[in-house]
């Protein structure tokens, strides 16, 4: 804001001595001295700025990828508008309307191309350019009110005229949120994510889809489905939740991934914990977007390194999808740590780890905060904070996939209004309750274990997509915590696969998964043998042993309590709870196109002149008396004229009152001439009495009554 504002104040007293060329030059200068600062305040693009890399990564934001996804997107705002703010204004003060109107134009397209301006953003913002254009070109030209109204039609018309094509269909293939098409959604061949082999029966976007889309992004919708095909096999000496990627800027309606990727040239940094090597082999059964592992992976093999790209989080990616057949192995070095050290591992962050895992939104509602502290009191380390806010969510929030779309801020409305919700909610709200806190955490997002078919081999679907919370211990890395209720979850994923079973879905078994079926017909599917470890409760108390890792065992007694104590399967989806007050139900789109007819209506009745007209109306039918005679012989007279214009014709300048009435062809001894001789006696001698006041008032409602309907 200071730099905005700073910006304003430079154009505004430069503005009379600066001549325009000078402060083009001087706009595209302060332009590019702030990307060069904001590249030299952050510290990952020292080694690739001016590479052709670095200007390939700048072009693809322009397919649609969100500014938000700049490292320290905050610094990167504060550095680059300064500039266009700065030359915007110099030249509106310059009365230079067209190319103040060319470079907002400018700066709007780039937010459009990059998907950050929505639709009511480009509507008002382009509206407000042509408005600039339009009305500074009238000021200059001298327009007239006539003009003013026409130019303002226009606008109302192209607001309105963009809202009804926006629900035009031209062909196109829909998006469902989170759902994607192609290679990033996940419909670019059978048995993909988001495909309807690879979904099975039903409707409407997979979670699975949501949660492995390629554009670092993940968006919160509503209702979602799972899905039952077989997404890869893996080969491991322990099970684990395979981390895909994590997620570090929250808009407030989902999740996006800060910062470029960059092509595997070599092994990566393992985490400063003590650490535990576990190699894991995956076989892709169909379409895989992302390229699970344990967490952190270091290390891949079976896959060329110009094939493999490292995400900024630090997860692996293909760089193009897997396809069916294809296998590739990983090392991970697992963090084994116990509750003592993460309790004793402190505060004191590193800058980098701050700046970017306690972003929150300036929207994030304060209540937010009270309750993260309200859930939290008592804790007296990040580890025993997290465990709270963790069980406070199990225990108070049930387990359900039919969800609708949260309004507002995700956290706040799972908090505050909503008594159910799935992963992606869950996961939300505890990062943004730890955020609250001053405690550094990311969302999360992978794959559970799976159905294990051998005693290190497991079988993982579309439906054991999941998502989770992930913390920071400094010494000690990331720790994952999963606040899903377990067995609501559990039990969703089973009823998914049996239901897909039973009507001979394809792609939901593999040779092993048969053979394990055939040998225990008997045995729920996917029951006993599924490993869905709980990192929530990995952590025991000191001196147990347990460690901070998603190969921990499932969820002991006590916290299990939490858990499925829930009511995951009971009452409406979704339900709203009494304290909840629930928002505008227009959207974006729409309170923009009732602004613009509100505005198109208010013009509309000034072209019309419905009011003036309205007002004479009333005026002609109704007139109560006064406390001065001669006024309201006066006042009778112009509602006889009223009367006479719309009846024959106005009274035309420079003719009198007598002369009107006999040019309209007025009767000589009417009622109307009976008025005339009042108003001439009121206005030349003021000698009429309240009796003839009152004579006047009746003769016009007199001829008013006997007017036809029309008042014609």
């Amino acid at each position: 804001v200071g730099a905005v504002a700073a910006a304003f104040v430079l154009s505004t007293a430069f503005a009379r001595v600066l001549p325009i060329r000078a402060a083009l030059g001087a706009g595209a200068a302060m332009l590019a001295s702030g990307a060069g600062l904001y590249v030299a305040l952050v510290p990952e693009h020292h080694d690739r700025v001016l590479t052709l890399a670095f200007l390939v990564d700048f072009a693809a934001y322009l397919t649609g990828i969100s500014v938000l996804q700049f490292l320290r997107v905050d610094l990167w705002a504060v550095t680059i508008a300064p500039g266009p703010t700065f030359l915007t204004w110099y030249l509106l003060l310059r009365r230079r309307y067209d190319l103040a109107s060319l470079v907002g134009g400018v700066m709007l397209g780039f937010f459009v191309l990059t998907g950050d301006a929505g639709w009511g953003t480009t509507v008002v913002g382009s509206t407000s350019a042509l408005a600039v254009l339009g009305f500074g070109t009238l000021e200059l030209a001298e327009g007239t009110g006539r003009h003013v109204d026409r130019l303002g039609t226009v606008f109302v018309g192209s607001v309105l005229a963009a809202r009804a094509l926006r629900g035009v269909d031209w062909g196109g293939a829909a998006t469902a949120p989170g759902g994607g098409s192609g290679d990033s959604g996940g419909s670019g061949g059978s048995g993909g994510p988001g495909s309807a082999a690879g979904a099975g029966a039903g409707e409407g976007p997979t979670l699975e889809g949501s949660l492995t889309a390629t554009d670092g992004r993940v968006d919160v919708g509503g209702p979602v489905r799972l899905s039952p095909a077989v997404r890869f096999g893996v080969t491991a000496d322990r099970a684990a939740y395979w981390h895909a990627d994590a997620y570090d800027r929250y808009t407030g309606e989902g999740w996006i991934r800060s910062g470029g990727t960059r092509l595997y040239d070599g092994p990566l940094d393992p985490p400063a914990a003590e650490t535990t090597t576990v190699e894991q082999t995956f076989e892709v059964e169909s379409i895989l977007r992302v390229m699970p592992a344990a967490w952190k992976p270091t290390r891949v093999d079976g896959l060329a390194p110009e094939a493999v790209q490292v995400t900024p989080t630090g997860a692996f990616a293909p760089v193009r999808s897997l396809e069916p057949g294809r296998s590739y192995t990983v090392h991970s070095e697992v963090p084994e740590v116990d509750a003592a050290r993460l309790r004793e591992a402190g505060t004191d962050y590193p800058a980098g780890v701050r700046d970017r895992y306690l972003q929150l939104p300036e929207s994030t509602p304060e209540r937010v905060g009270r309750k993260a502290r309200e859930i939290a009191s008592g804790a007296d380390t990040p580890l025993d904070a997290a465990r709270r806010i963790g069980r406070w969510l199990g225990a108070n929030r049930g387990y359900s996939l039919d969800v609708g779309r949260p309004e507002g801020d995700v956290a706040d409305a799972f908090l505050f209004g909503m008594d159910r919700g799935y992963c992606v909610h869950f996961a939300t709200t505890m990062v943004v309750l730890l955020r609250s806190l001053g405690i550094p955490a990311r969302f999360a997002t992978g794959y559970t274990p799976g159905e294990r078919v051998a005693e290190d081999r497991a079988v993982v679907r579309g439906l054991d997509a999941h998502a989770w919370a992930e913390v920071y211990f400094p010494g000690n890395g990331w720790g994952p915590f999963d606040p899903t209720p377990a067995e609501p979850r559990r039990a969703a994923e089973r009823s998914r696969l049996e239901s897909a079973r039973a009507v001979g879905v394809d792609g939901v078994d593999t040779e092993a998964t048969r053979e394990r079926i055939d040998a225990t017909p008997a045995a729920p599917a996917n029951a006993s043998t599924v490993i869905t470890p709980d990192p929530l409760a990995a952590v025991e108390d000191a001196g147990s042993g347990g460690a901070v890792s998603p190969t921990a065992g499932a969820r002991d007694a006590a916290d299990g309590a939490a858990g499925t104590s829930t009511n995951g399967t009971a009452g409406g989806a979704g339900a709203l709870l009494p304290d909840w007050r629930a928002p505008s139900p227009l959207a974006g789109a729409d309170r923009v196109t009732l602004v613009a007819a509100l505005l198109g209506g208010v013009l509309g009745i000034h072209r019309l002149r419905l009011v003036e007209h309205g007002y004479r109306a009333v005026r002609l039918r109704y007139q109560p008396a006064t406390g001065s005679p001669a006024t309201d012989v006066t006042r009778a007279f112009e509602r006889l004229e009223i009367l006479l214009s719309r009846r024959r014709r106005p009274r035309r300048s420079g003719e009198t009152p007598r002369q009107y009435l006999d040019a309209v062809g007025v009767p000589p001894d009417g009622p109307a001439r009976r008025v005339l001789e009042l108003y001439e006696r009121a206005a030349y001698s003021g000698t009429v009495s309240r009796a003839e006041a009152d004579e006047a008032i009746r003769c016009v409602d007199e001829l008013v009554r006997e007017a036809p309907s029309d008042g014609r």
